[in-house]
This record gives C-alpha cells, structure tokens and sequence, in this order.
C-alpha cells in the first residue's frame, strides 16, 4: 500500500512554474499492461487505486516482440548451464551427462578442493551442502526444490548471498505439475520451488548448473499444460486473492484464500501464490516461459562475461 500512497502523492504534485506541467516523471518498463498488474494477488482491491492513477498519469507505450532476446546468443561447453543426455546434447547417456557435470563443478572449484559445508539461512536455520567451495555449491535438487530441505524464497537468497555458482544435481526430472516427485511431493511444489529458485539466482546475477534428465524446454513442459480442474478465474469473474486474520491450517495468525477457496501456507507457494497451479494458465505460462529463457541466457558466453 506504500506505493500507492507514494505515486498518487508525487502525481498530485504541480511544476512550479506551471499548474499544467507535472512535477514528477515516471519512467519504467513492466511485463504487462498496466491494468493486469498484480491480476491475481493478495487484496488486490488495495491496489486498484494506484493502477487507476498509473493509467491516468502515464503514457503507455507497447514494445510487444516476439524476439526473446536471451536466447540470441551462443553457448559453449565452458559456460552451458544444463547437462542432459539426447539428440540436442553433446552426451548419449545420463552417465556421460553426469561425468561432464561433476568435472565441471571440479573445475570451477579451482584449487580449494570442494568439502561439506554448513550454510546459514533464514530465521537462523542451517543447511548442510554436501559440497562446496568459495566459488561455487554442489546441491541435490532434492534438497533445493523437494520435501527433505523445505527451502523457500529467503533461504535462495542466503545461498546466491553465498556462493556465486550453484550446481544443481539430480538429475532434475521431468516437472509435470500434477504428478509427484520422490518422497511423494506433489510435480506442483517441485515447479514452484524450481522456477523461484531460478528467479532468485538470476536476479542475484548467480549462474545455476543443472544436471537434468532432458534439455530446458522438456524438464519446464509439463508446468505449462492446463491443470486437470477448472482454474479458478472463469466465466468472466475475478477471484480475488485476500487474507483474512482468522487463524486456520495454514497459520496460527491468518488464512489465505483464492476466491472462495482457502489456501494452506506451507512454504510451498514461494514462487508466487499465481505463478503455478490452478490459478490461471496465463500466469503459469509466463512463470515458466520466463524461467526457460533465463536458464537459457545463463549457459551463454554474454552472461558470464557480465
């Protein structure tokens, strides 16, 4: 609510030479038409003011190109970030994908030979990485993204505060968002985790290495298809997502719903509460398209030249 109190504040301001002049420029760039921001988040009510003062204040100029440009540039085998055997790989087998991936963690380790580690996290918690070095982590996906390390959005963050390279072992499957991982956790959770995982390191300018069973595009496929349920958002409603200071399942304090419908905050949404799930296909195909292309930018030379 901050913003919205800060911009209507500054637009409501006048030059002081002329009342016809304002005083204040915005000038930003956004993923989206000013009037879809924040379509299906937290109390979204709160923050339809300022969307009506950004339309009214601002000049919208559509800069839509079907170009991605973080996949223009090339990769080589120094810099590529996903080890995966098949026909668009340099490796016929998972083994000589996994000998490939292994000799470059050692490599990028440099002369400090690579140890157990135990990293600091959130809410003072710890996480033992099996192996690391100054310079880079090796760490199971399932610790990262499954049920046996319950990691979430701040605790990505520790690790990318940490180490400038993440090397993500598994292999990483094929994410199918209505299908289950090992330990029974649900394909949903394991995208949810990944693509924040992913988000959290490029914005931390840490390059992932990731050890998969298929190429980017496969491993992110089964996140795009429609759920098998009717979304929540249909029949030309809105479902507001909001939080009630109620208690429930979900928290001692609040519960949080989609519409009508509660959802239990278990650390498992850290993503975003729209990004994967039931809560439009849109959204979906954004978040994860998003991930793809910056997987993709990673394994180039540009991103590790920067």
């Amino acid at each position: 609510m901050l913003m919205r109190r800060l911009f209507t504040t500054l637009f409501s301001f006048s030059h002081t030479k002329s009342p016809t002049i304002p005083a204040f420029t915005l000038v930003t760039t956004s993923n989206k038409p000013i009037a879809e921001l924040y379509g299906t988040g937290i109390n979204r009510q709160q923050v339809k003011p300022l969307l009506h003062a950004l339309e009214t204040h601002c000049e919208t100029i559509v800069m839509d190109h079907s170009t991605d440009y973080r996949k223009l540039h090339a990769q080589s085998a120094t810099t590529r970030c996903f080890y995966h055997p098949g026909p668009t790989s340099d490796y016929a087998t998972q083994q000589e994908a996994h000998t490939a991936f292994m000799n470059r963690f050692m490599t990028e380790c440099g002369e400090t030979p690579p140890q157990p580690t135990r990293v600091s996290l959130a809410a003072g918690r710890t996480l033992d990485v099996p192996l690391a070095s100054p310079r880079c982590a090796w760490v199971p996906f399932d610790l990262l993204c499954g049920n046996r390390g319950k990691l979430g959005g701040a605790d990505y963050l520790a690790l990318c505060a940490r180490f400038p390279r993440i090397f993500v072992s598994g292999p990483v499957p094929l994410l199918d968002k209505d299908g289950f991982g090992d330990g029974g956790v649900k394909g949903v959770d394991l995208g949810r985790r990944f693509i924040n995982l992913v988000d959290v390191a490029y914005d931390s300018r840490v390059g992932l290495v990731v050890e998969a069973v298929a190429d980017v595009e496969s491993v992110l496929r089964g996140l795009r298809e429609a759920p098998n349920v009717a979304p929540f958002f249909q029949g030309g409603g809105e479902g507001e997502i909001r939080v009630k200071k109620e208690g429930g399942s979900s928290s001692s304090s609040s519960t949080t719903y989609v519409g009508q419908m509660e959802w239990s905050a278990t650390g498992l949404q850290d993503a975003s509460l729209a990004s994967i799930g039931n809560v439009g296909v849109t959204e979906t195909s954004f978040a994860v398209d998003r991930a793809a292309s910056r997987l993709i930018e990673m394994g180039t030379l540009v991103w590790a030249n920067k």
